[in-house]
Parts: structure tokens; C-alpha cells; sequence
């Protein structure tokens, strides 16, 4: 009888511990999950983006970190104060690195309101261009044809959303 009520004990006890387990490894994958897709650390701090520390900070975002050595995009930054748009400012992406300027021949140009460099932070870059795309402010021109760019950019088609495409 005791042995029956001990084994029942162990029973309870070992399924309560992988319960536990279970639900520990559960909570540990979605913060690791949620890092990925992301691309930012949990712990990493909100820093908010503006002309001074663009190229530095935007050059760390997990898609810039995942562009084609060989990449030539273009974004481009507008505003209507004047009541027509006025180009401002205008940086080079390319894997892993930002610089401002722009080039002659671009696989793609980005151009989008400067308005949105108030809420741009290091976390929400992609959500800040699918932003501007659902608002129609987003301008997109390709210098290759669709074909040459889903080639090109192949290992990053999982982020073509977040150049708005």
C-alpha cells in the first residue's frame, strides 16, 4: 500500500517537474524567437534615430546586416514644408554599412517623408517603411527589372516587406 501511494507521489512529482520544464522552455523559445525576427537583443536600449547617428545605427538593423555585398539601394528623405517637396538628405545601403550620399546606377530608391525620423528608433526600422508604405508616402523605383532583384536580393526576400514591397 505504501509503495502504491509513493509510486503515485513520484508520479505526480515527475510529471509536475517536466510541466514546469516544458513550460520554462516554452517561455525561453519565444524570447529567442521574438529576438530573431526582430533582430534586436531584448536587452538592447531604444535609441532614436536622426541625420547625426542615421548611418551608424541603421547600419546595425538585421536587414542592412543581411543585404548582397553588392547591393545599391538608395533611401531618400523629402519634405513639403515649402508646400512642394524638398529633397534633404539621402544615404547608400549596402551590406552591413550606411553612408549618406547616393549613386548613379541604384537597384533600387527609396524615398520617404523626413517626418517619420521622429518616431524611427534603432527596433523599428521595417515597421517605420511598411508605415510609410500604408500611408502612401512611401516612393519606390527600380532600377532592375523585378526578376534581376528577386535574383539579386535572394537571401533577403523574407524582408521584402520591409522595403515596402
Amino acid at each position: 500500500m505504501k509503495f502504491k501511494l509513493l509510486k503515485k507521489n513520484w508520479l505526480k512529482i515527475l510529471l509536475f517537474i517536466l510541466v514546469v520544464s516544458a513550460l520554462i522552455f516554452i517561455y525561453f523559445s519565444f524570447i529567442h524567437s521574438k529576438e530573431k525576427l526582430t533582430g534586436n537583443a531584448v536587452l538592447t536600449p531604444i535609441i532614436f534615430i536622426n541625420y547625426s547617428n542615421f548611418e551608424k545605427e541603421i547600419s546595425k538593423n538585421y536587414v542592412i546586416q543581411a543585404l548582397p555585398n553588392n547591393a545599391k539601394i538608395i533611401l531618400k528623405f523629402y519634405n513639403f514644408n515649402a508646400g512642394k517637396r524638398q529633397w534633404e538628405k539621402s544615404f547608400i545601403l549596402n551590406k552591413a554599412n550606411v553612408t549618406e550620399g547616393t549613386l548613379k546606377d541604384p537597384d533600387i530608391i527609396l524615398s520617404l517623408n523626413s517626418k517619420y525620423l521622429k518616431e524611427l528608433t534603432n527596433k523599428n526600422f521595417c515597421q517605420i517603411i511598411q508605415k510609410t508604405s500604408n500611408n502612401g508616402e512611401l516612393g519606390i523605383e527600380l532600377g532592375l527589372s523585378q526578376v534581376s532583384l528577386m535574383w539579386k536580393y535572394k537571401n533577403i526576400l523574407k524582408y521584402r516587406d520591409c522595403f515596402g514591397m
